[in-house]
């Protein structure tokens, strides 16, 4: 994959200019059914504003331009027990054994639940002198929504088992534009991006996931297995100097970019655990069908799994455009990219015995050499006919390589119980009921609480 986006930002002028909105609605200009099923959509409002101001610092020389917007909004859901195929006295019956056998406080069914997004734009713009111009740009987002994390026909979710899935964004950008001549131009720029992406269960990740059964249908309490250990952040440092040289009838263009990468990816599932009960009556029992706990090997601290590693690409490249005459134009071009990393995943020396190569290896010292060719002809004045041939590389699959570093089968181990024979355990665990496993065969460290805290034994 391959693609090219130029975003024009506003500037400052020499004029004074400005503007502003505004926009509001709430849950009395929204419907109150669907499909003939009255849905609660409790009490929400939801605003939109914003301002952007622009204009001189210096006249004809340096202008500045600053835009700020905000979403105060709310995620609709309104979903109930009959939507899931249950009854309320179902539900209501397992919200009771959670909460008066094993502590859980509840969060309810959200019928909705308030979001925010907000952005800041700043632009300043320099004039050095009629052949040279410079420009920095700041830019922030910090945004999120709500989501239930299991949530079909046959899936009810407890408030508990939604997450917060959002993220925060800083942007730098510095850039010099020069015309050295009428027909040689130069672009150097450098920017950088900081962004930490956050999917975080709504009351914590303290309490683990609960699976019960009520026919087909499964109720979730708890945090969501895919939340208990998931963090995402990275940044990014880039570098690009640019040149344009016209000749006759050809452009040629030529340049260096260099990008930076710090990644740090935790994705650890089953951390505080996930417990599955067949029936309603096993919930109230303990009796369970079905547990996980995953979690690094001898510190049982998640962050040691994460994947923490960078890597730099650079490119070179080389194009000339050649306007043969007025109805052909050819393209073509070479580019080049490296990388370079100094970050191994762990050496896991069964791999190796088993497999013979190593699972360690890396990007680094690896290329790709793109050759591009392209043109247009103008077969008529109505008829323009493009074509082209080329070798592309697209984006990095960044969390495939992530999954080098976490996934290197010595990092983490993953426990599962899934009858009395795995849960069985001679001078470790031994079960009550040698046919079925539950909570009360186990040990508890801390608060002494399944689901508050994984089994411990051994």
């Amino acid at each position: 994959t391959a693609c090219n986006i130029n975003a024009v930002t506003k500037s400052g002028t020499n004029e004074f200019h400005g503007s502003a909105f505004f926009d509001y609605t709430d849950d009395s200009l929204y419907g109150d059914s669907t499909d003939g099923i009255a849905r609660d959509l409790g009490s929400f409002e939801e605003k939109r504003y914003g301002v952007s101001i622009g204009g001189p610092i210096i006249p004809d020389t340096l202008f500045f331009f600053g835009a700020y917007e905000k979403l105060e909004g709310a995620n609709i859901f309104g979903r109930g027990p009959a939507d899931a195929g249950i009854t309320q006295a179902e539900w209501d019956q397992i919200i009771n054994i959670a909460e008066t056998q094993y502590g859980y406080v509840s969060g309810g069914l959200p019928t909705s639940k308030a979001v925010e997004d907000e952005k800041f734009f700043g632009k300043i713009d320099w004039n050095i002198n009629d052949r040279h111009r410079a420009a920095f740009t700041y830019t922030y987002n910090d945004g999120f929504n709500f989501s239930p994390s299991d949530n079909s026909s046959t899936q009810l979710s407890d408030g508990n088992h939604y997450y917060e899935r959002g993220a925060k964004a800083e942007a730098y950008t510095a850039s010099l534009y020069s015309d050295w001549t009428d027909d040689f131009s130069t672009e150097v720029r450098v920017s950088y991006l900081d962004l930490s992406n956050r999917q975080i269960p709504v009351a914590g990740p303290d309490f683990g996931e609960i699976q019960v059964n009520v026919g087909p249908t499964t109720v979730y309490l708890g945090a969501d297995d895919s939340r208990q250990s998931n963090v995402l952040s990275y940044n990014t440092l880039s570098a690009k100097i640019a040149g344009t040289y016209r000749v006759d009838n050809h452009t040629f263009t030529g340049g260096y970019e260099r990008q930076e990468l710090d990644i740090f990816n935790l994705f650890l599932q089953e951390t505080q655990g996930e417990w599955r009960f067949s029936n309603i009556a096993n919930f109230a029992s303990g009796d369970f069908n079905y547990f996980e706990y995953s979690n690094s090997i001898g510190t049982n601290d998640p962050n040691d799994s994460a994947a923490n590693f960078g890597y730099t690409v650079n490119t070179a490249y080389l194009q000339d455009e050649w306007d043969v005459d007025d109805r052909l134009s050819l393209v073509g071009g070479l580019r080049l990219e490296w990388y370079e990393t100094s970050d191994q995943p762990r050496l896991n020396q069964n791999f190796l015995n088993t497999y013979g190569f190593q699972n360690n290896e890396t990007m680094d010292g690896k290329s790709i050499l793109q050759p591009r060719f392209a043109f247009t002809y103008d077969a008529t004045d109505d008829i323009v006919v493009r074509g082209g041939l080329g070798l592309f590389s697209g984006g990095n699959p960044n969390v495939w390589m992530s999954n080098n570093y976490s996934n290197d089968g010595v990092s983490a181990a993953d426990f599962i119980c899934r009858d009395a024979n795995r849960c069985n355990f001679p001078g470790i665990v031994t079960l009550a009921n040698p046919a079925q496993p539950n909570l009360s065969d186990f040990t508890y460290p801390g608060s002494g609480n399944p689901f508050y805290e994984v089994p411990q034994e051994g």
